[in-house]
């Protein structure tokens, strides 16, 4: 009667070897597959993440353009006031002389 409970414990042991083995490769196959979407959604963050440097970049070219213009705006806007101002200034010289002549 010893040798059937030897048989059962190996016959037990073999199928807990086969459980543990077929635990283990789904184990691996999940964490792979795990693996798999968190280096895709580490790539797309990456590209995301470029993406916003380049468009912070073109951001500030574009910031600095518009301080640039609108600094030559003002000083337009400044020479066109200096400038009416002369033209004023003549045109009162210009008329003080047509009375004097």
């Amino acid at each position: 009667m010893t040798f059937l409970p030897t048989t059962q414990s190996k016959r037990r042991e073999t199928m807990n070897e086969e459980h543990n083995t077929r635990l283990s490769a789904t184990v691996d196959r999940l964490l792979s597959e795990s693996n798999e979407r968190l280096q895709q959604h580490l790539k797309e963050r990456m590209q995301t993440l470029e993406e916003k440097n380049q468009l912070t970049q073109e951001l500030e070219k574009i910031q600095k353009l518009l301080e640039q213009v609108q600094s030559e705006k003002s000083h337009l806007i400044e020479e066109l006031a200096q400038t009416r101002r002369e033209l004023i200034a003549l045109s009162k010289q210009e008329s003080r002389f047509v009375q004097i002549a």
